[in-house]
């Protein structure tokens, strides 16, 4: 489970960091923290409501459980980048 979590991680960052600084004009980097971190917050959140956590049936087997995991997981992780990219251009933050 770790490792799915710093995966995950890593996907997120990725998309998020991947494409450049966030910009605003007139914010400083305090500024830009604290809205980053309400987004990063509002986007794992709401990931989270769109692709919970579950438990898979025993009785399809371990790979099958671990590739719904995965894909859940994979899912969770794109959503949530989305999410923060969707917050910070509402908070008017450009890259």
């Amino acid at each position: 489970m770790t490792r799915k979590i710093a995966w995950a991680l890593i996907v997120v960052a990725g998309c998020t960091a991947g494409a450049g600084e966030w910009k605003k004009a007139g914010a400083d980097e305090t500024t830009i923290a604290h809205d980053s971190a309400e987004c990063r917050d509002s986007a794992h959140n709401g990931a989270l409501r769109r692709y919970p956590y579950r438990g898979s049936s025993p009785s399809l087997g371990a790979s099958a459980v671990a590739f719904s995991q995965q894909g859940d997981d994979n899912a969770r992780a794109v959503a949530e980048a989305s999410l923060f990219n969707g917050c910070m251009k509402g908070h008017g933050y450009t890259h």
